[in-house]
Protein backbone atom coordinates (compact mmCIF):
# COMPACT_ATOMS: atom_id res chain seq x y z
CA UNK A 1 0.00 0.00 0.00
CA UNK A 2 3.07 2.42 0.47
CA UNK A 3 4.13 1.59 -2.69
CA UNK A 4 1.13 2.36 -4.27
CA UNK A 5 0.42 5.72 -2.50
CA UNK A 6 3.90 6.38 -3.00
CA UNK A 7 3.36 5.97 -7.15
CA UNK A 8 -0.22 7.88 -6.89
CA UNK A 9 1.67 10.92 -5.34
CA UNK A 10 4.22 10.79 -8.04
CA UNK A 11 0.79 10.43 -10.71
CA UNK A 12 0.10 13.44 -9.63
CA UNK A 13 3.39 15.18 -9.53
CA UNK A 14 4.63 14.31 -12.53
CA UNK A 15 1.76 12.51 -14.74
CA UNK A 16 4.91 11.23 -17.38
CA UNK A 17 5.31 8.51 -14.34
CA UNK A 18 3.95 4.98 -14.95
CA UNK A 19 4.52 2.07 -12.52
CA UNK A 20 3.77 -1.27 -13.53
CA UNK A 21 2.01 -4.42 -11.34
CA UNK A 22 1.75 -2.25 -7.81
CA UNK A 23 -1.07 -4.62 -6.66
CA UNK A 24 -1.04 -8.47 -5.63
CA UNK A 25 -4.42 -9.54 -7.14
CA UNK A 26 -4.18 -12.97 -8.94
CA UNK A 27 -1.97 -14.46 -11.60
CA UNK A 28 -2.80 -12.77 -15.46
CA UNK A 29 -0.15 -15.01 -17.36
CA UNK A 30 3.51 -13.96 -19.24
CA UNK A 31 3.69 -11.80 -21.83
CA UNK A 32 2.75 -13.04 -25.37
CA UNK A 33 2.30 -12.30 -29.15
CA UNK A 34 -1.66 -11.86 -28.13
CA UNK A 35 -1.00 -8.84 -26.06
CA UNK A 36 2.12 -7.94 -28.75
CA UNK A 37 -0.85 -7.49 -31.19
CA UNK A 38 -2.88 -5.27 -28.16
CA UNK A 39 0.16 -3.11 -28.05
CA UNK A 40 0.62 -2.37 -31.71
CA UNK A 41 -3.24 -0.89 -31.50
CA UNK A 42 -3.00 0.93 -27.75
CA UNK A 43 0.12 2.86 -28.10
CA UNK A 44 0.61 3.50 -32.24
CA UNK A 45 -0.84 6.67 -32.38
CA UNK A 46 1.11 8.12 -29.38
CA UNK A 47 4.30 6.04 -28.66
CA UNK A 48 3.64 6.21 -24.99
CA UNK A 49 2.87 3.76 -22.14
CA UNK A 50 -0.51 1.87 -20.87
CA UNK A 51 -1.46 0.24 -18.10
CA UNK A 52 -4.20 -2.22 -19.20
CA UNK A 53 -5.67 -2.63 -15.86
CA UNK A 54 -4.88 -6.08 -15.14
CA UNK A 55 -1.52 -5.63 -14.35
CA UNK A 56 0.22 -6.04 -17.38
CA UNK A 57 1.62 -2.36 -18.78
CA UNK A 58 3.06 -1.54 -22.36
CA UNK A 59 5.60 0.88 -23.21
CA UNK A 60 6.58 1.98 -26.54
CA UNK A 61 8.72 4.66 -27.91
CA UNK A 62 8.11 6.24 -31.49
CA UNK A 63 10.28 4.80 -34.57
CA UNK A 64 12.09 8.14 -34.49
CA UNK A 65 12.66 8.37 -30.76
CA UNK A 66 11.55 12.29 -30.98
CA UNK A 67 10.18 11.94 -27.14
CA UNK A 68 12.41 9.95 -24.44
CA UNK A 69 11.07 6.74 -23.00
CA UNK A 70 12.85 4.96 -19.64
CA UNK A 71 12.74 2.10 -17.49
CA UNK A 72 13.69 1.32 -14.16
CA UNK A 73 13.18 -0.96 -11.18
CA UNK A 74 11.20 -0.28 -8.20
CA UNK A 75 11.81 -3.42 -6.22
CA UNK A 76 10.03 -6.49 -7.78
CA UNK A 77 8.46 -3.95 -10.14
CA UNK A 78 9.21 -2.17 -13.56
CA UNK A 79 8.48 1.23 -13.94
CA UNK A 80 8.35 3.33 -17.17
CA UNK A 81 8.78 7.21 -17.62
CA UNK A 82 9.77 10.15 -19.91
CA UNK A 83 12.40 11.13 -17.70
CA UNK A 84 14.76 9.70 -15.11
CA UNK A 85 14.49 12.11 -12.49
CA UNK A 86 11.26 10.70 -11.73
CA UNK A 87 12.72 7.43 -10.35
CA UNK A 88 15.14 9.58 -8.08
CA UNK A 89 11.50 10.66 -6.49
CA UNK A 90 10.11 6.96 -6.56
CA UNK A 91 13.44 5.31 -5.07
CA UNK A 92 14.02 3.29 -8.45
CA UNK A 93 16.75 2.53 -10.09
CA UNK A 94 17.14 3.55 -13.62
CA UNK A 95 17.79 0.02 -16.07
CA UNK A 96 17.62 1.90 -19.33
CA UNK A 97 16.44 4.19 -22.30
CA UNK A 98 13.59 2.65 -24.39
CA UNK A 99 15.63 2.56 -28.13
CA UNK A 100 13.39 4.25 -31.01
CA UNK A 101 11.00 1.90 -32.30
CA UNK A 102 10.73 -0.82 -29.46
CA UNK A 103 7.98 -2.21 -27.48
CA UNK A 104 8.80 -3.24 -24.02
CA UNK A 105 5.74 -5.18 -22.33
CA UNK A 106 5.48 -6.30 -18.51
CA UNK A 107 3.31 -9.04 -17.14
CA UNK A 108 0.74 -8.74 -14.67
CA UNK A 109 1.05 -9.10 -10.56
CA UNK A 110 2.73 -12.42 -9.40
CA UNK A 111 3.83 -12.71 -13.10
CA UNK A 112 7.68 -10.03 -13.51
CA UNK A 113 8.34 -11.34 -17.15
CA UNK A 114 9.48 -8.20 -19.48
CA UNK A 115 9.55 -9.14 -23.57
CA UNK A 116 11.19 -6.33 -25.74
CA UNK A 117 9.86 -5.99 -28.88
CA UNK A 118 10.86 -3.98 -32.56
CA UNK A 119 8.04 -2.03 -34.09
CA UNK A 120 8.00 -3.35 -37.70
CA UNK A 121 9.55 -1.31 -40.51
CA UNK A 122 12.68 0.99 -39.87
CA UNK A 123 13.67 3.46 -37.58
CA UNK A 124 15.02 6.99 -37.86
CA UNK A 125 16.32 8.67 -34.69
CA UNK A 126 15.24 12.18 -34.64
CA UNK A 127 15.48 13.29 -31.45
CA UNK A 128 13.18 16.44 -29.90
CA UNK A 129 16.26 19.22 -29.40
CA UNK A 130 13.33 20.82 -27.13
CA UNK A 131 13.83 17.95 -24.29
CA UNK A 132 17.26 19.21 -23.78
CA UNK A 133 16.65 23.19 -24.37
CA UNK A 134 13.07 23.27 -22.46
CA UNK A 135 10.96 20.11 -21.25
CA UNK A 136 13.29 18.12 -19.44
CA UNK A 137 14.11 18.99 -15.93
CA UNK A 138 17.80 19.53 -15.14
CA UNK A 139 18.59 16.70 -12.94
CA UNK A 140 17.50 14.26 -16.11
CA UNK A 141 19.46 12.37 -18.24
CA UNK A 142 18.70 12.05 -21.83
CA UNK A 143 20.74 10.38 -24.10
CA UNK A 144 22.84 8.80 -21.45
CA UNK A 145 23.97 12.59 -20.76
CA UNK A 146 23.21 15.17 -17.95
CA UNK A 147 20.29 17.55 -19.01
CA UNK A 148 22.41 20.31 -16.53
CA UNK A 149 25.24 19.82 -18.17
CA UNK A 150 24.01 19.79 -21.50
CA UNK A 151 22.04 22.98 -21.12
CA UNK A 152 25.30 24.26 -19.47
CA UNK A 153 27.50 23.24 -22.30
CA UNK A 154 25.14 24.96 -24.98
CA UNK A 155 25.46 28.22 -22.90
CA UNK A 156 29.52 28.05 -23.09
CA UNK A 157 29.03 27.42 -26.87
CA UNK A 158 26.89 30.55 -27.35
CA UNK A 159 29.88 32.82 -25.73
CA UNK A 160 32.38 31.49 -28.08
CA UNK A 161 30.32 31.77 -31.43
CA UNK A 162 27.96 35.23 -30.19
CA UNK A 163 30.78 37.02 -27.89
CA UNK A 164 28.84 40.12 -26.61
CA UNK A 165 29.77 42.82 -23.96
CA UNK A 166 27.77 42.99 -21.17
CA UNK A 167 28.32 43.81 -17.56
CA UNK A 168 26.26 40.54 -15.99
CA UNK A 169 24.51 37.56 -17.09
CA UNK A 170 20.83 37.14 -15.65
CA UNK A 171 18.92 33.68 -16.67
CA UNK A 172 15.50 33.12 -17.64
CA UNK A 173 14.25 30.50 -15.08
CA UNK A 174 14.01 27.69 -15.23
CA UNK A 175 15.72 25.70 -18.27
CA UNK A 176 17.79 28.74 -19.03
CA UNK A 177 19.58 29.23 -15.93
CA UNK A 178 22.47 25.91 -16.49
CA UNK A 179 22.97 27.65 -20.71
CA UNK A 180 23.29 31.33 -18.41
CA UNK A 181 25.83 29.57 -15.87
CA UNK A 182 27.96 28.44 -18.70
CA UNK A 183 27.77 31.52 -20.80
CA UNK A 184 28.85 33.44 -17.62
CA UNK A 185 31.78 31.00 -16.85
CA UNK A 186 32.57 30.89 -20.59
CA UNK A 187 32.52 34.73 -21.14
CA UNK A 188 34.30 36.07 -17.96
CA UNK A 189 31.15 37.83 -17.06
CA UNK A 190 29.11 37.94 -13.47
CA UNK A 191 26.38 35.92 -13.37
CA UNK A 192 23.76 36.75 -11.24
CA UNK A 193 19.86 36.30 -10.35
CA UNK A 194 17.36 38.64 -11.90
CA UNK A 195 14.29 37.05 -12.26
CA UNK A 196 12.52 34.90 -9.86
CA UNK A 197 10.14 32.53 -10.96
Amino acid sequence: DALNRKVREQDMADHRAVVVHGDERGDHGAVGAQALDQARLVIAPEGRGRHLGDGRMIGARDPNGFRPLVMGRLKDAYVLSSETCSFDLIEAEFIREIEPGEIVMVGGPNDSSLASHRIPGDTNPKFCVFEHVYFARPDSLLNGKSVYRAREKMGRRLAQEAPVRADVVVPVPDSGLPAAIGFAKEAGLPFEMGLLR
